[in-house]
């Protein structure tokens, strides 16, 4: 029987790096693995200098690495920890894509730390539980996106708010979170599929990517235990965190700032790097640095886990391979700091005395008591407002599927299935979230895609987005056979675009409505499957990766790049389908731009570097007026943001957000203001006359993927005050001197009108206005010289015919004087 004390343990955060093995798509295209491991140590070569760099770890685990490995080395002693009275966190970080989801929840062949924490923990306490000692299990699920708290036990429409409180004793906590009580590993498994079915709707439905929040699994655990006359109660908690992908927010631009929620992301992770490097700062021997937990929800809500009481475990996760260098070596970087940081460990333990003890009990019950009695209270309300409106109707309490976006009809429908039955099943990037819905298509039903807006239209299957249209597609099993029609919108089988006919649908078909990828699901036919088993046939294992190759392999973009800009091809597919998105909205709001992908190399915008660079090109109509602007990937994304959250707005709320304050003047995300800076092009300045002081004033053309117009620069040495110098030296005697210079943009000329202000454009239009006039004019005097040369000429040949025909020696000198002889 161990042994509990009050002391406080100062112990290190676990850190630990795990690699993931190389996927399919970077064998096929070649990708080079720059990490080797030897001895608690790895390597990792960058691609460009070649040059190696070293970082330590005291838990390494290479790409062959296994579950049951990381959970030997990490969760027996976890188990013990949360049962001792220790709270502790498992918190994963990383690249999107590297296996943190994997490593917290992992598969139903390899399941991860979660599952086999709850599995040993439920086998340590039926193995411990006697009349001396007691146990109570609660679990809670929930997820921080755009900076609010969802609970994910509980259905949307049942939701309330949760709000982040803070007490003395207890800290940051989240207010109407569910707590469900465990009994048992099945019960506890079923409830964290729920959990993540609650969030799959969230993330398909009602956001474009709402996946891209931090998910939190927290479990606590009451212990009580008698030691003759007195009792001791162990309040336990342990959190398992799935953090968002943290390529998200890194400069070299991986992906971008995703979407509205992209912001809060980098907001959240750049608020946890900041308490890191402030507790690092601490490590040092800086006590006056102060930890800034309140900059965002993600590090209020683990405070307690970096740099409080708990024993935290954070496994870092990244990948191998040359075209994530950058993001690779920041998580590196990020894991080492990680490892300075010291949380205060104690157990957590009071003593009852018997009436205390009733008391806690008495609180317990009386809470499922009242849930139970709320239950009721809501059905009874439901029957009331039934039998007052006519049980034709639905009640108030009971909002309509368009009211509540429900993805489905029936509900229960949706969620359940034979073994026989046909069906769609969904395909997301995040393993978590990928086949957790499924549609089926009975025998005989026809089932409707479509988005219902602010219509009548009621379709089965509810998708949102810009690009999915009211009436976007309708499919049909007739005698077994399935069929998908596209009616308003597109639809894409297995990467290619089909026409606007009856389609027969084939077993592991990738079905893709629209142009978003939460459109994208995978056709399912049970029978047929079990026919290709019999037979031994090959079976292809469809997944996210598997269709976003094939999207890629069709994908409507030309690229000349080498291969080694195979990375830059990566991007452009992800960004194409944000690029449809907006596209579709601006469509749908009447916004006349148009956006397109452009690539632009290093050396056009003055880098001395043989790659691309990935540009949005906004063009759109001002008032007669066409108008260019360049945004970059970052740029596109947190415009995006802003453009998703205009378009989920009615015409009501666009009007008032725009007149809201007068002062403060309205931004409209699809375009860039006029004022703002645009790139027209490069002008390249040769600086040899530096070399002996000489001022030069030269007029040079605008750089760019066509003729830009000039402009007129000069170049004068100066002094470290800024004054000109107009003498000249040796070069040999400015060897290992400062030197100073000024550059002067004088003026330019032929410049594209689409770069011009308003009052420019007018101004020059007026010149151009003006000189064709004067020209007309011009041409009209031409015309007029030509008319009088034209009658001369008539005059002539009538006088010489008079003089031939009359002989008279008076018309002949006449004749002779009009032509000029004499």
């Amino acid at each position: 029987m161990a042994a509990y004390t009050d002391d406080v343990e100062e112990l290190a955060i676990k850190v630990a790096m795990r690699f993931r093995p190389m996927n399919v798509r970077e064998l096929n295209q070649n990708a080079e693995n720059i990490v080797t491991f030897s001895d608690g140590k790895l390597d990792i070569q960058d691609p460009v200098d070649k040059k190696p760099k070293t970082f330590n770890f005291n838990h390494l685990y290479n790409p062959n690495s296994s579950q049951e490995k990381i959970f030997e080395d990490f969760g027996t002693d976890l188990v013990e920890s949360f049962e001792n009275g220790f709270n502790g966190a498992v918190i994963a970080y990383g690249q999107t894509g590297t296996g943190k989801s994997y490593t917290i929840f992992g598969q139903e062949e390899t399941p991860g730390l979660c599952p086999r924490f709850i599995e040993n923990l439920f086998s340590r306490v039926e193995n411990s539980q006697s009349d001396d000692v007691s146990y109570q299990a609660t679990i809670s699920v929930y997820e921080i996106y755009n900076e609010a708290v969802n609970d994910l036990l509980v259905e949307r429409k049942n939701a309330v708010q949760c709000h982040i409180r803070q007490s003395k004793n207890a800290g940051f906590y989240v207010t109407n979170l569910t707590f469900e009580v465990i009994n048992s590993y099945k019960q506890a498994s079923r409830i964290l599929e729920r959990a993540l079915r609650n969030r799959t709707v969230a993330a398909t439905m009602m956001n474009f990517n709402s996946s891209r929040g931090h998910l939190i699994v927290e479990f606590q655990m009451q212990k009580v235990r008698t030691e003759g006359t007195k009792k001791m109660q162990l309040f336990t908690t342990l959190k398992f965190v799935d953090l968002a992908g943290s390529e998200r927010v890194s400069s070299t631009g991986a992906t971008g700032d995703r979407l509205k929620e992209g912001a809060n992301i980098n907001r959240s992770l750049s608020s946890l790097g900041n308490v890191i490097y402030a507790l690092y700062q601490r490590s040092q021997g800086n006590t006056k640095v102060i930890v800034p937990y309140r900059n965002s929800v993600l590090t209020k809500l683990l405070k307690n886990e970096i740099g409080g009481n708990c024993k935290t475990i954070i496994i870092c996760t990244a990948s191998p391979v040359d075209f994530s260098f950058d993001e690779t070596l920041s998580t590196l970087r990020y894991a080492s700091r990680l490892a300075f940081v010291k949380n205060q460990t104690k157990i957590n333990m009071t003593k009852l005395d018997e009436a205390e003890n009733e008391k806690l009990t008495k609180l317990l019950t009386d809470k499922e008591t009242k849930k139970e009695d709320r239950d009721k209270k809501v059905e009874e309300q439901i029957k009331r407002q039934k039998s007052e409106i006519g049980s034709d109707q639905k009640p108030n309490i009971d909002l309509t599927i368009k009211e509540k976006k429900i993805p489905w009809k029936d509900e229960d429908k949706f969620l359940k299935m034979d073994d026989k039955t046909p069906h769609l099943l969904n395909l997301h990037e995040d393993s978590t979230i990928s086949g957790k819905i499924f549609y089926p298509i009975e025998r005989g039903s026809k089932i409707t895609v479509g988005n219902p807006r602010d219509t009548s239209e009621n379709p089965d299957i509810v998708l949102l987005g810009p690009s999915i249209s009211i009436r976007h597609a309708v499919m049909q099993n007739e005698e077994g056979t399935v069929n998908v029609l596209p009616l308003e919108g597109d639809v894409y089988i297995n990467g290619m675009k089909i026409r606007k006919t009856n389609t027969q649908l084939q077993h592991n078909d990738r079905v893709m409505f629209g142009g978003n990828n939460l459109g994208l699901y995978v056709f399912k036919d049970p029978l047929k499957e079990a026919e290709l088993k019999k037979k031994n046939s090959f079976i292809n294992n469809v997944n996210f990766e598997f269709a976003q190759r094939e999207i890629a392999r069709y994908a409507d973009v030309e690229i000349y790049l080498s291969t080694e800009d195979i990375y830059l091809k990566e991007k452009i597919v992800r960004l194409e389908q944000n690029v449809k998105e907006a596209n579709g909205m601006a469509k749908e709001l009447n916004r006349p731009v148009k956006f397109d992908i452009v690539l632009i190399s290093a050396i056009s915008l003055g880098e001395v570097r043989d790659m691309c660079h990935i540009f949005i090109q906004g063009r759109y109509d001002n008032n007669g007026m066409q108008r260019e602007f360049l945004w970059t990937e970052d740029d596109f994304y947190d415009r995006f943001a802003m453009m998703s959250t205009e378009y989920g707005k009615t015409p009501e709320q666009l009007k008032a957000s725009k007149s809201e304050d007068e002062n403060e003047k309205y931004v409209d995300p699809f375009v860039e203001p006029e004022e703002s800076a645009a790139l027209i092009g490069v002008v390249f300045i040769p600086l040899m006359g530096l070399s002996s002081m000489k001022r030069t004033e030269e007029m040079f053309s605008i750089e760019s993927t066509r003729n830009n117009g000039y402009v007129n620069i000069g170049v004068c040495p100066c002094d470290s005050q800024g004054r000109e110098i107009d003498d000249y030296r040796d070069p040999m005697d400015l060897l290992g001197h400062q030197l100073n210079f000024k550059i002067k943009i004088n003026k330019a000329k032929d410049l594209p009108e689409k770069y011009l202000q308003k009052e420019k454009i007018k101004e020059l239009r007026a010149r151009k206005k003006a000189k064709h006039e004067k020209m007309e004019q011009k041409k009209a005097e031409v015309k007029e010289l030509k008319e009088i040369v034209k009658n001369k000429d008539s005059v002539l040949e009538k006088i010489e015919a008079k003089a031939k025909a009359s002989n008279d020696p008076l018309a002949k000198d006449i004749l002779e004087i009009l032509k000029g002889n004499t």
